[in-house]
């Protein structure tokens, strides 16, 4: 009975409890005695964890040392120093030069297989062309430049924004400047007394020009922030817009975007250096011209120096191919330059002509675009003779900042092409060196000849019994 009346004035009491108001005291204290409990939860949850990860840890230190163990016994086994007593302080002396040997020779052997694995080459012998070529999953080159402007047109809104903004910079920068140079340019010739298409010609490449060079010295480092913050901001919408529809803002680019900037700059010094041939090529064609040593004009020294130059540019271009890819690279998240550029070496492997011919793909419709929006712009600033107002100075920026935009594009949708390619050309053979060449043909041959005994020795026999019968 006492238990019954026990329990009743319990639920009298959790009762009242219930009916009565809870206070905002409580309910702090009560919300504290929740996070407690969750915490001790979290903490449980973080220690078993951690220990997982210090067994797992702890598991592959045994594995390895049980591995190390075992191939310094078979290394003391076949020693001829250790086996010898008065020679094994030798053996214990040369250690730590083996080890740094062995270390070396697997970073080299390692980096030759995963090579070997990834491009076509194998030696400094000629690889064949079924081996060395090396496809690309692309369309045809004017399809594809309609389906890097199908990506542009699709996501306008933003590429109008970027648009806008690059030519505020550009114009800011340079184009004060070029419309200067070029209303200078057109006076001059007015006062020469030229005019017809040789002013129009001149007047266009000197927009041209004007519209894409820096005069000022002053203003050369604004330039160069705003072309490489430019380009991280390009690639890094191009990354996002290309194949999906998820919406995005210009602002989470201009504030995520230049996390790479050290990479990238790390790959721009690679490529100042790669084109110090041609500088030293140019040097030295300025130093002998000036010497009188080669002489202007349609000469023999004068020929054979520029046709020097031209080579050298065209190797410099092709080597400078893996690059300028690169800098596409080295805006994935998380990856250092070195390893961009070794990645991005693999890919270009056996597809530099192709890249090549690509690229001056892109700059076709950047020259026709230049061209149709240059024209009534020259005609029109040389009709009116504008003198307060940087028409010429407006469209130059524009146009820079729209070649921008497409180049940007055009290279990043180009670059995914490849990484969908296959890595290497279909039936590509096992390599083999040439004395193991040699020792595989003699081993075909003569199996060949066993085989073909064999085959005889058969049908005679099959012959033998057909008469038999």
């Amino acid at each position: 009975m006492t238990e019954e009346k026990k329990a009743k004035e319990n639920e009298q009491v959790v009762a009242e409890s219930e009916s009565v108001e809870i206070s905002r005291r409580e309910r702090i204290l009560r919300e504290r005695l929740l996070t407690v409990e969750e915490d001790e939860v979290h903490a449980e949850r973080r220690v078993k964890r951690n220990a997982e990860r210090r067994k797992s840890s702890l598991t592959k230190q045994i594995n390895r040392a049980r591995r190390h163990q075992e191939e310094e016994l078979d290394r003391k086994a076949k020693s001829k120093l250790y086996n010898n007593k008065f020679l094994r302080p030798l053996y214990y002396l040369t250690m730590p030069f083996r080890a740094a040997g062995r270390f070396v020779y697997g970073k080299l052997t390692g980096r030759m297989k995963h090579h070997q694995a990834t491009t076509p080459h194998r030696s400094f012998y000629l690889t064949t062309h079924a081996r060395a070529v090396r496809q690309i999953n692309i369309s045809g080159y004017g399809r594809f430049c309609r389906e890097v402007w199908r990506m542009i047109k699709d996501n306008w809104w933003l590429y109008l924004k970027a648009l806008l903004l690059l030519s505020i910079g550009f114009f800011l920068v340079a184009g004060i400047d070029s419309q200067s140079n070029y209303a200078a340019t057109r006076d001059a010739m007015h006062t020469a007394g030229e005019g017809g298409f040789k002013v129009v010609t001149t007047l266009m490449a000197r927009a041209a020009i004007s519209g894409m060079a820096v005069t000022n010295t002053a203003k050369e480092y604004p330039a160069y922030i705003i072309i490489l913050l430019g380009w991280l901001v390009l690639v890094y919408i191009a990354r996002h817009v290309y194949g999906t529809n998820r919406p995005m803002k210009l602002r989470d680019a201009l504030y995520q975007a230049g996390a790479p900037i050290i990479s990238v700059l790390m790959i721009v010094l690679l490529i100042m250096i790669q084109l110090l041939p041609l500088a030293l090529v140019m040097l030295a064609y300025t130093a002998l011209s000036g010497a009188s040593y080669i002489s202007d004009g349609i000469q023999i020294e004068n020929m054979g120096a520029w046709c020097i130059i031209a080579l050298v540019a065209v190797l410099t271009l092709y080597w400078m191919i893996t690059s300028l890819m690169c800098l596409v690279t080295v805006t994935i998240p998380g990856i250092y330059p070195l390893r961009a550029y070794y990645e991005t070496s693999i890919q270009m492997s056996g597809r530099r002509v192709k890249v090549l011919l690509r690229l001056l793909m892109m700059l076709v419709p950047v020259v026709a675009v230049w061209i149709i929006a240059l024209i009534p712009t020259v005609l029109i600033d040389d009709h009116f003779k504008f003198a307060n107002f940087p028409l010429v100075g407006i469209v130059d920026s524009v146009l820079v900042a729209a070649t921008y935009i497409w180049m940007t594009a055009y290279i990043y949708m180009f670059y995914r092409r490849i990484i969908d390619s296959p890595l290497q050309p279909e039936g590509t053979p096992d390599f083999l060196w040439p004395w193991q060449r040699v020792k595989r043909k003699k081993a075909i041959n003569k199996k060949g000849v066993k085989q073909d005994g064999h085959n005889e020795s058969k049908s005679v026999s099959a012959g033998d019994t057909k008469q038999s019968k």
